[in-house]
């Protein structure tokens, strides 16, 4: 890759993003358990979230207070 179209020269600029991966990819998995779909689309979206979560980790945990558990 050299950051050229190798039809007219211009720029290429990544606009790929975790955000716009992670945005579809949960509720395609859990469509994907509501109507049964075959096991290899299952295994695909499973191996797709495992590289996500190893390219850009894993979402990180949530600090709470004990106020929203005993308030």
């Amino acid at each position: 890759m050299t950051g050229k179209c190798l039809a007219c020269g211009g720029r290429l600029i990544f606009t790929v993003s975790e955000g716009t991966i992670i945005k579809y990819l949960e509720p395609a998995i859990s469509l994907s358990e509501k109507y049964n779909l075959p096991p290899y689309l299952k295994q695909t979206l499973a191996l797709t979230k495992d590289r996500i979560e190893g390219l850009f980790g894993k979402e990180k945990d949530k600090q709470e207070g004990l106020g929203r558990w005993f308030g």
